[in-house]
């Protein structure tokens, strides 16, 4: 999992959101990952009315955060499909 992870990081251009240990950068904002990305931020609410935002990517990878006072620190990746 580590090794498609990183594959991932890099081939969507997450490079320059991580530090030399390849973990990301925090904290951010959802418009530099929306331009970094280069894909639409979708803001959504949860059920006790918490704020998250998340972006798909091209290749199928899926980025997810919690959102407090517009800023990230924090984000998961997913796997939405993988292109063999």
């Amino acid at each position: 999992m580590i090794s498609i992870t990183a594959f991932s990081q890099k081939t969507e251009g997450l490079s320059s959101l991580l530090n030399k240990e390849a973990e990301f950068i925090f904290p951010q904002t959802p418009d530099k990952i929306s331009k970094v990305l280069q894909t639409k931020t979708v803001f959504y609410e949860d059920a006790n009315e918490e704020k998250y935002a998340k972006w798909l990517t091209k290749s199928g990878l899926e980025l997810y955060c919690g959102l407090e006072k517009n800023m990230i620190s924090e984000m998961f990746l997913t796997f939405l499909k993988i292109n063999l």
